[in-house]
């Protein structure tokens, strides 16, 4: 018995120590790697993320008149009236990150406004996905009467095999317990929620690297088993409910093409072929950045960050869209003065 419990404990302080060396190693060596893994996490308690609030129909919403440009509508953009001026065409965009903060849809808008009456609403939230664009998209078409929505896609939105970059505050404790899914996946009752300690996780790299990749990277199997078919009808419901006024943008990853790895590649060729069994046309911008090749770096906001533009791209991104925008317009005859 003694020699049993020796030989448990052994094994005991010997795990113990090899998960200590291995936290030592992860913070001394590869500590940027590791932070990635959790870049663009959105903790909604107070102390981190004053903007949001639990939203039962979208996991998390922006708060109205927040802090950082909120305005009375929830959007972070300037203040805009529910009721649409005469003469003005609305456009209604709805993304993540790179849209929420991204300054190209106020780009767009003084571009397009110098031969007309235009508004790009920019509904965007950061973390948000195809789940939540869709929910937003048959609340809210009715009530803003947008002339066009604009589904402004990062890669991993539509396939939703991307298992939330957002951490959930418990609505009634604030406590963190669980990964919320975003995107199509979500499904009526059947969401994909993960258990972890958010303790272990804020502080040690180990635990983040363990659960990040085995746990998590197990429920991206699960989910992507699952993306196709709720993903496309999402998408053919927008359409519905905007009577065929949408159209998507594809925003790619900040690296040459040839260089995705076979992950990336599924969701940049599932986002084209989504949309189009879906009936929605879409302004892919992958090959105008492509073309820079490893100069796509450039246009990162932060060296590391291979999914959010800086200034300078969100400018071409809006003079891009302007001209495709507008063509798409004249193609389609909508009426340029609005509806």
């Amino acid at each position: 018995m003694r020699t049993y419990f020796r030989e448990t404990a052994l094994i005991v302080a010997g795990t113990l120590a090899g998960l200590a060396l291995m936290e030592l190693g992860l913070r001394a060596f590869f500590r940027t790697r590791v932070d990635s893994l959790t870049a663009g996490n959105i903790y909604l308690d107070a102390g981190t993320c004053r903007m949001c609030r639990y939203s039962d129909r979208y996991g998390y919403e922006l708060i109205p008149n927040a802090q950082d440009g909120v305005n009375t509508l929830g959007m972070h953009d300037r203040e805009r009236s529910i009721v649409k001026k005469r003469g003005v065409f609305r456009l209604m965009v709805l993304g993540d990150s790179i849209t929420e903060y991204g300054r190209w849809t106020k780009y767009l808008e003084a571009l397009l406004n110098r031969h007309g009456s235009y508004e790009v609403m920019n509904c965007a939230v950061r973390g948000w996905g195809l789940y939540q664009y869709h929910a937003y998209a048959l609340r809210n078409v009715a009530t803003l009467k947008p002339d066009l929505v604009l589904l402004a896609l990062c890669l991993n939105d539509v396939e939703s095999a991307d298992v939330v970059h957002t951490i959930l505050a418990d609505k009634g404790t604030g406590k963190v317990k669980s990964y919320f899914l975003k995107g199509s996946w979500k499904d009526g009752n059947r969401t994909l929620t993960i258990s972890y300690n958010r303790y272990l996780f804020e502080h040690s790299y180990a635990y983040r690297l363990i659960f990040s990749r085995f746990f998590f990277a197990r429920s991206l199997d699960q989910a992507l088993a699952r993306s196709h078919e709720p993903a496309v009808r999402k998408l053919r419901e927008i359409r519905n409910k905007t009577n065929g006024h949408v159209l998507a943008v594809i925003f790619p990853y900040l690296k040459p093409l040839g260089t995705y790895s076979g992950y990336e590649r599924r969701e940049y060729e599932s986002t084209k072929s989504f949309l189009a069994e879906a009936g929605i046309e879409s302004i892919d911008l992958t090959p105008d950045f492509n073309a820079y090749q490893q100069g796509i770096v450039a246009f990162r906001d932060d060296p590391i960050d291979q999914i959010h533009f800086n200034d300078r791209a969100n400018r071409m991104k809006a003079e891009l869209l302007h001209q495709r925008i507008s063509l798409y317009l004249r193609r389609s005859r909508t009426h340029l003065t609005g509806t």
